[in-house]
């Protein structure tokens, strides 16, 4: 049952309205004048928990307008909607009454009570209307956002799926040499350095001691000595006609092992490296 509590100084119409409002199923209280300190006025208010005041102007003891002014300033009570019900018709209060956020103004000449159950009757219907088009929305927003959620995590899922497909592809094209051992099949490259590692490219079995060769970049120990026997290969067009030494029958290396990436500038990939003949 909606609760209105009304502000009427005439005695004789809010009992008639008292009547008329019990009769259309609404639970109506009246209070001939508003108190005369704001914090009461909020308390009393407070205390009757209405769902619609209707409030009339001229009062003795605080008019309409204030007392609205007063409710509409306090967080408590500035959510409760008034209608104001009043002899009043000039413009001004009519402009005040609104600017106070008053959701109707009627005045008492121009209507009959039955008009006045019948509004009060019609602002719950639409707020109510009102309510439920927004429950529906935000349920309508709330299935659409979860739907939304359920593509963006589906997507994360997919993407991480694809980043871990790549790291493993990349683990494996770079990782799956560490710690491997090949047979030195030639070493196209040597550049022993007293000093930090030495490096050699070499050519190595990748398929056992028979097979196919690959390049690989290594770093040796500095203290590694292949023992290399030089040689002068001619350049070719492709390389521009610009020769090269080669190193071949390295006595004391025919089996490394990698221990590490250096770093992954390739392919080829540069390792560190061990004789472990």
């Amino acid at each position: 049952m909606k609760k209105i509590v009304h502000f009427e100084d005439e005695e004789m119409l809010a009992n008639m309205y008292a009547i008329k409002f019990r009769n259309a199923g609404f639970n109506y209280k009246y209070y001939l004048n508003p108190p005369a300190e704001a914090k009461e006025l909020v308390e009393q208010v407070l205390k009757e928990k209405p769902n619609l005041i209707l409030m009339s102007i001229t009062m003795p003891v605080m008019s309409g307008l204030a007392a609205t002014e007063i409710l509409k300033k306090d967080k408590k009570t500035k959510d409760i909607p008034i209608i104001f019900l009043t002899n009043h018709s000039q413009k001004e209060d009519i402009n005040r009454a609104n600017k106070l956020g008053a959701v109707k103004y009627l005045v008492k000449a121009t209507v009959v009570p039955s008009e006045v159950i019948e509004t009060c009757k019609e602002f719950f219907d639409n707020k109510e209307n009102i309510a439920m088009k927004t429950n529906i929305n935000n349920t309508h927003n709330k299935q659409r956002q979860e739907a939304s959620n359920k593509n963006i995590m589906k997507k994360l899922i997919f993407g991480i799926l694809i980043v871990v497909l790549i790291i493993s592809i990349i683990y494996w094209q770079v990782y799956r040499d560490k710690t491997q051992e090949y047979y030195v099949y030639a070493i196209t490259e040597y550049a022993p350095r007293e000093v930090d590692n030495s490096y050699a490219q070499l050519q190595v079995y990748i398929d056992g001691q028979s097979g196919h060769v690959k390049d690989m970049n290594c770093y040796f120990p500095p203290t590694t000595k292949f023992n290399c026997r030089e040689r002068y290969v001619e350049g070719t067009y492709q390389s521009g006609y610009k020769g090269h030494m080669e190193y071949d029958a390295c006595t004391g290396v025919k089996k490394v092992r990698i221990l590490g990436i250096k770093n992954t500038y390739g392919p080829p990939y540069f390792y560190y490296c061990e004789v472990i003949n």
